[in-house]
């Protein structure tokens, strides 16, 4: 089954709604992330193949969090 990128991207937002399974269940979300990550990516079912797309992805949101912290700080 070959799935485009942008289902490839949905299905891990889906993933993360996994975390909100793990709140009601008193459980860590940092935990639900990781469970959802090994499982859907090439240690798993091996269904997200756009490796590049993921890692742009999650570079941007990096930055955008230490941006974030930035705009926190007081000098």
């Amino acid at each position: 089954m070959t799935l485009t990128p942008f289902a490839e991207f949905a299905l891990l937002l889906l993933a993360a709604g996994l975390g909100a399974l793990f709140v009601r269940l008193r459980q860590p979300v940092l935990i639900a992330y990781i469970v959802s990550g090994i499982a859907l990516g090439p240690a798993g079912l091996g269904l997200v193949k756009a490796h590049d797309q993921v890692a742009l992805l999650a570079q941007i949101g990096v930055t955008v969090l230490l941006f974030i912290v930035g705009l926190k700080l007081d000098l």
